[in-house]
């Protein structure tokens, strides 16, 4: 390989130079080199004018930047290949091809890691990168920094490679040394400790490679409070293991950096080294990178699982997003796409700027697809084949709507969908000494006991047996416990010879010689068990989120005595039959897939599978109490973290208890689910997970049907929860009527009346029972002077929101805070935190934007302690805004920057819903305007009204989307987009009259924003309009949203723009404010009902 010496355009890695016909030239002045690597870094982006001012003179700006940036610009044109910095609307952008940059290149040689592409990447080196670009500031050169440690991160690339090749090759001293000053470097870097570790016990130092691991561990430990990873720990434990054979080793390697802006959803860590599927693993790598749907097909034990998790995280290394679903509990073919949007956060709720969540529009299918649209991302399906044709119906419509996605899935059988290209998990090599599976055993067994010793012939021949099944292996393995290896191979030779064992699932599709191996091998575990540890496997199946001691109690000794559990646990975890992982302080036992399918076969044949189907039960009923204590007395942070843990085992029994067939059902389950799901529901809502409760409430409601009358108080409540739950979801957005109605008749058969200011259930089924809407302000009101502290915070924030509704804002702040303090003071930390939400929402929208930061902040904070991570994300997009609004840009770009992972206008517009993709792209043009750069500020608008607004299907009374509308049109016509403005103003008619249909409801704040915008797209237009100027004073009146600083802007500079004699705006003036604020949203529609006719 070799350097194309035309190639290299750019020299950063050193002076700043640009190649010429006699070779690299730095480029003279200060200012012309900061300008082009400014430009450079940019990799070929636009920068905006405004941001190489910024880079280029820092605090030490000219008198005219715009004048002096033009010059430098041109100067430096002057010094480059003809048309390679180019002019863009809103600033300049490098042409650059792959090898134009000296750093780009150096990094492609770096990859190749042959010693000739090091070599000449190492003569690309120049000097110090950044050296040349001027005295450091007191705050640091950031253009500078960047340089310096892109340089750092390149050279340490290439030591890593010339480290590794030069131990491949068997120069371990050149390996040490180059590895030990890497250490020195970084005391924290992994990569650089693993070639070291492994140059020193190539050498013969295996003492000092062991001195390495425990100095690492201990930097780790106290900088990081982490353990080192899986392959350094790996490699410490064949080290300290006396090994008769040559130690099977793979070749050294770098350790790839994974990409910080990655997007990793549901990988685990592994708990030790995948062996043996180095050629797997690439070849669905490369599968993936040509074709759409690649199937990792296989019979059960081979391994599935652990490749996914292995090619996710090469997936994740290489920079490309991944989600991982596990379908393992899935059991329904229609709860596929159910499973796999909870797992990716989809249809969770939308903050509104009322501070309330609302469930988005549109069906969960849709949903799930307009989520992955534009993000690249590979969505990887883990056990689809119990709901193979689930599955199936899946993967083609979710190809069919996003072209950039590609989906992996595991299963014993193929998809059988078009496009489908099928990798099948071979068994692991065994006809060697040193094959694969050979390995496998080797390393599983001196984990288990490290003296044991091992004949490599003898282990070959068992794994021959064992049809180099992976998990039959590491079962096997685990039995030099108590007998030699010649003694497991010889026992289990007699077992596979008898063929007395039964396939372990008689409907596969797979080779039934490999399902029977498998078999014998759990099945001679389960032979070595003694009668109540087998009593507990087949009781503890049934938990497809693993489960805890006390679980397992009440599931397998009735809830009698934990002595007996912890025999039993420790039998099945020493025949590893159960995994242990430790969280937080908390332990919990995992049974494997294959191994839970054999616990079910073994609980049918008993006959017990109803009794376990009660205990089921009664431990989630019990654990439901548990949790709901945990709320109630303040510590919502622990009850989250228990839903969070048994969300897959309680969502097992709700689907148990409400199975179609009714002779199906556990004979319990209307108490289960009348228990347990008021809990999850409330996990769900403070995770954002609202549509999960909407897709529960016709199996709900279907189940409960009529309450049974004379229910005990506190069923009663759990009813009404319940039930309160499913309807307050069915009227969010597009109420489902019927199953509304069928909510509302249960609700009434036990609401009682005369505990309404009493009982928080009652007071609540109250609201949602009155026929009118005065009826039930007229409850409101009784409810805020109730002397019941969770009823009077419930009225609060709900009045509080009704007056915000009418443009009542002093009135809504004086409940919302009111509320607040009542959280506060019952230690409620979820209405705490929504509280804290509500209150910076009516700050914001009232321009009072330095409070509104300080409410928006103590709201992050405490959803972060809850988990509700989307949550956050919502509140941090106007936290944004409110802090421009305080001038505050530097927090502002920080958060932004964050949450639209570096997203600029010349890119395709964010994936996502149009609501959460219209709010982040108007605060990225709020962020421009603040930067004094209106021309990019404006192009992100347009792009707002183009390509999320304008693909909306039709009008509609969102909250959010009316205030996306109403600033996007404001900034567009601001910032000289007047026709973009101009095409919208139809959309802000119909979005206004749609508040006044029967089935939506006025919200006249969000009506006076759409006056503001209106009035300053006319009036950008029309000097001199008195239709601008009505309806500027118009949304005045109607205390219009203010949320995005440019509709302040636009209200504070309404009366110049609109260029009415003064006469006229005071006349006008007058008029409006005797208006009442109703009156006033009737005139805005009236008004601009007549300027669009």
């Amino acid at each position: 390989m070799s350097v194309d010496a035309s190639a290299v355009t750019i020299g950063l890695l050193g002076p700043v130079a640009v190649a010429t016909d006699g070779g690299m030239v730095e480029v003279p002045g200060v200012r012309a080199r900061r300008l082009l690597v400014a430009l450079a870094l940019a990799r070929g982006g636009v920068r905006s004018a405004s941001a190489l001012i910024d880079l280029v003179w820092g605090d030490d700006r000219p008198k005219s930047p715009q004048a002096a940036l033009h010059t430098q610009i041109s100067r430096l044109r002057q010094v480059l290949p003809s048309g390679m910095l180019a002019g863009a609307a809103n600033g300049y952008r490098l042409d650059l091809n792959g090898d134009a940059l000296d750093v780009d290149r150096a990094r492609a040689l770096a990859a190749v890691a042959t010693p000739d592409a090091l070599a000449e990447a190492d003569a690309l080196w120049r000097g110090v990168p950044g050296d040349d670009l001027g005295p450091d500031t007191p705050g640091g050169d950031p253009l500078a920094g960047e340089l310096r440690t892109l340089g750092d991160d390149l050279r340490r690339r290439l030591d890593e490679a010339r480290a590794a090749a030069a131990s491949a090759a068997g120069d371990h001293e050149t390996a040490r040394r180059i590895a030990g000053d890497l250490c020195e470097r970084d005391p924290l870097d992994e990569p650089a400790h693993l070639l070291l570790m492994r140059a020193l016990a190539a050498s013969g130092r295996t003492a000092d490679a062991l001195a390495m691991h425990a100095r690492l561990r201990r930097a780790l430990s106290a900088e990081l409070g982490v353990d080192p990873g899986a392959e350094i720990e790996a490699l410490h434990r064949e080290l300290l293991t006396p090994a008769p054979a040559p130690v099977l080793t793979p070749p050294p390697t770098v350790i790839p950096r994974p990409s910080v802006s990655t997007r990793a959803v549901g990988l685990r860590s592994e708990p030790n080294e995948l062996l043996g599927r180095a050629d797997d693993i690439a070849a669905v790598l490369a599968a993936i990178d040509r074709h759409r749907v690649v199937t990792i097909a296989g019979p059960g034990g081979a391994g599935k699982t652990r490749m996914v998790h292995a090619v996710g995280r090469r997936i994740a290394e290489a920079g490309r997003t991944i989600y991982l679903v596990e379908l393992a509990s899935v059991r329904n073919d229609d709860d596929v796409v159910a499973a796999i949007a909870a797992s990716l956060g989809v249809g969770e709720s939308e903050l509104t700027p009322s501070g309330a969540p609302r469930i988005p529009v549109g069906d969960l299918a849709d949903r799930l697809a307009d989520t992955l649209v534009g993000r690249n991302a590979v969505l990887a399906l883990d056990n689809c084949e119990q709901i193979i044709d689930g599955s199936a119906q899946v993967v083609t419509d979710l190809i069919g709507a996003v072209a950039d996605l590609t989906v992996l899935t595991t299963s014993r059988a193929p998809l059988m969908v078009p496009g489908e290209v099928i990798h099948r998990l071979a068994p692991l090599s065994s006809d060697v000494a040193d094959s694969p599976a050979v390995e496998l055993f080797v390393a599983r067994a001196r984990a288990v006991r490290s003296d044991v010793a091992i004949d490599l012939d003898v282990v070959a021949e068992l794994c021959r047996d064992l049809d180099g099944l992976p998990l039959a292996i590491e079962l096997a393995a685990a039995r030099v416990r108590t007998l030699s290896v010649p003694e497991i191979a010889r026992l289990l030779s007699q077992r596979l010879a008898r063929g007395r064992l039964s396939l372990l699932r008689t409907a596969d599709r797979t080779a039934p010689r490999r399902h029977r191996t498998l078999h014998a091998v759990i099945d001679w575990s389960w032979d070595l068990l003694d009668g109540d540890a087998r009593a507990a496997l087949r009781r503890l199946c049934r938990f497809p989120a693993g489960f805890t001691v006390a679980a397992a109690d009440v599931v397998v000794a009735g809830g009698a005595g934990l002595t007996l559990v912890d025999d039993v646990l420790e039998q099945l975890v020493n025949q590893s039959l159960l995994t242990v992982t430790e969280v937080d302080g908390h332990i919990r036992y995992r049974m494997l897939e294959m191994v839970r399918e054999f616990g079910e076969e073994q609980l049918l044949a008993s006959g017990e599978a109803d009794d376990v189907d009660a205990a089921m039960i009664r431990w989630a009923i019990g654990w439901a109490r548990d949790t709901r204590a945990l709320y109630d007395t303040g510590e919502q942070a622990a009850a989250m973290a228990n839903v969070v843990a048994d969300n897959d085992n309680i969502v097992w029994i709700l689907r148990r208890c409400t199975e179609i067939d009714v002779t199906e059902r556990p004979a319990d389950a209307v108490a289960a689910v009348v228990a347990v799901f008021p809990v999850m529901t409330s996990g769900w809502v403070a995770r954002g997970l609202h549509v999960e409760v909407r897709n529960w409430a016709p199996r709900i409601i279907g189940l409960l049907g009529r309450p049974p009358r004379d229910l005990p108080d506190d069923q009663r409540e759990l009813w009404q929860v319940a039930l309160l739950m499913v309807a307050g979801h069915l009227i969010m957005i597009q109420p489902d009527m019927r199953l509304l109605a069928r909510a509302r008749v249960a609700l009434r058969a036990i609401f009682h009346p005369d505990e309404v200011m009493a009982l928080p259930a009652d007071f609540v089924s109250a609201i949602l029972l009155s026929r009118t809407t005065y009826s039930g302000l007229r409850i409101l009101t009784r409810g805020a002077r109730s002397p019941v502290p969770l009823v009077r915070a419930i009225a609060l924030s709900v009045r509080s929101n009704a007056r915000e509704n009418v443009g009542d804002l002093s009135g809504a702040l004086r409940d919302s805070m009111d509320a607040q303090r009542l959280a506060v003071y019952r230690g409620d930390l979820w209405i705490t935190a929504t509280g804290a939400m509500e209150i910076g929402n009516i700050h914001g929208q009232s321009a009072r934007y330095g409070d509104a930061v300080d409410s928006y902040t103590r709201a992050v904070e405490l959803l972060t302690e809850l988990g509700s991570v989307d949550e956050v994300v919502q509140v941090r997009i106007y936290l944004a805004c409110s802090l421009l609004g305080i001038g505050e840009i530097d927090r502002a770009r920080e958060i932004v920057a964050e949450l639209s992972d570096g997203w600029t206008v010349d890119q395709p517009v964010p994936a996502g819903g149009a609501e959460a993709v219209g709010t982040l792209m108007m605060a990225s043009a709020e962020l421009a305007h603040a930067e004094g750069d209106p021309a990019m500020a404006g192009a992100i608008a347009v792009r707002v009204l183009d390509q999320v607004l304008g693909g909306l299907a039709g009008a509609t009374a969102d909250p959010t989307m009316l205030l996306v509308l109403s600033s996007s049109v404001t900034m567009a016509a601001l910032t000289g987009n007047i026709d973009a403005a101009h095409e919208r103003l139809p959309m802000l008619g119909d979005f206004v009259a749609a508040q006044f249909e029967p089935s939506g409801y006025q919200d006249i704040p969000q009506i006076g924003a759409c006056a503001v915008a209106f009035a300053t797209a006319v009036a950008s237009r029309d000097a001199g309009s008195v239709t601008a100027a009505r309806l500027h004073l118009l949304g005045v009146r109607s205390r219009a949203r203010l949320d995005f600083p440019i509709l302040d802007h636009a209200i504070t500079t309404a009366r110049s723009l609109s260029a009415v004699a003064a006469d006229v705006w005071e006349e006008l003036d007058t008029e409006i404010s005797r208006m009442s604020r109703r009156h006033a949203a009737e005139t805005i529609l009236q008004t601009m009902r007549g300027a669009l006719a």
